[in-house]
């Protein structure tokens, strides 16, 4: 029975050794799952702003692919205005020279230069952008936009 006595006295222990052990070792390995928790949580919250960043640039990058559109659309309405605009100068100056060669043949009575010269019974023989080419008792005479009076230019749709 002594035997049996310190056969338990030493399995008591031991066992108290071993379960001493395992509690520290148990401590040990707590504060290290604790420390990479802690790591664990850090890189989570890392790899979470990564992620927000990456989605903020998706949006902005959506945003930008749309405003691109938007330009695109914008450029192609100018191109379609400008050319339009063209046509209407064009059509402008059809109107104009059409209106100016109304006036080819017309016998004007007297015109007064801004120089101050006079004409008598001058006959408009041609008329375009560069002026007025007409003949009178005296010849030909070729009247530039700037020497017609104000009225005559106006008439003649001159600057």
């Amino acid at each position: 029975m002594k035997n049996l006595l310190v056969l338990l006295l030493f399995a008591g222990g031991f066992y108290g050794w071993y379960a001493y052990h395992k509690n520290e070792q148990m401590k040990v390995d707590v504060e290290e799952a604790r420390k990479n928790l802690e790591v664990f949580e850090q890189r989570v919250m890392t790899r979470r702003s990564e992620f927000q960043a990456i989605i903020t640039a998706l949006d902005q990058q959506k945003q930008a692919a749309a405003k691109t559109e938007e330009i695109k659309a914008i450029k192609a309405k100018e191109a379609l205005q400008e050319d339009e605009l063209r046509s209407l100068e064009r059509e402008k100056g059809q109107i104009i020279s059409r209106l100016r060669q109304a006036w080819v043949g017309t016998v004007i009575p007297e015109l007064a230069l801004v120089d101050g010269r006079k004409l008598v019974q001058v006959r408009v023989s041609k008329s375009d952008e560069s002026g007025l080419s007409v003949t009178s008792t005296s010849g030909v005479v070729k009247i530039l936009p700037k020497d017609l009076p104000e009225e005559w230019r106006k008439k003649l749709h001159y600057p």
